[in-house]
């Protein structure tokens, strides 16, 4: 597949709903943590002998972390949003507290995919952005858009520095 640099390949983008599933798995691992601390602070209680209070947190922890398991990772899908354009990268995430990131692409130093083991299991993939104040991780994408994306910023990266190298040439020679 080529991909030239003129066009841009994606506007505001959602995840894909194979990402649904990478997001659950987050989504359980916190809740059980959630759950280890409600017992925690279930035997508090219980060591206190504020049985009823006990009781009341127990139920509230089970259910709280259950609707969280089942709720949040479709939240979260629908919040996250990146655009790709010619001139930046854009990422919104965030169900309570929203998070715009937005990275200039000729500031970009480095672009890599990343995958881990459950990534990999999923089918999803994370394309790092590095520029010299901060990076970027567009998370939860299809490999094969990830490397597309990646494919994509690179050939703009380089095509701007190959504008600028010629232009500098231009100069040099008058």
């Amino acid at each position: 597949m080529t991909v030239k640099a003129s066009q841009k390949i994606l506007k505001y983008q959602k995840l894909p709903k194979q990402s649904i599933k990478k997001l659950r798995l987050i989504a359980l691992i916190e809740s059980t943590i959630l759950r280890l601390f409600g017992t925690a602070g279930t035997w508090l209680l219980f060591w206190l002998s504020w049985f009823r209070l006990a009781l009341a947190f127990t139920v509230f922890i089970f259910v709280f972390a259950t609707a969280y398991y089942f709720v949040f990772p479709k939240f979260r899908r629908m919040r996250y949003r990146y655009y790709i354009g010619n001139d930046r990268v854009e990422i919104i995430e965030g169900v309570i507290f929203v998070r715009r990131k937005v990275i200039s692409i000729e500031h970009l130093q480095k672009i890599t995919v990343n995958r881990s083991f459950f990534d990999n299991r999923y089918g999803v993939a994370k394309v790092c952005l590095v520029s010299d104040k901060k990076t970027v991780k567009c998370r939860f994408i299809e490999s094969d858009k990830a490397e597309e994306i990646a494919l994509y910023l690179k050939t703009v990266l380089y095509d701007s520095i190959d504008s600028e190298k010629r232009e500098g040439q231009m100069c040099i020679v008058h």
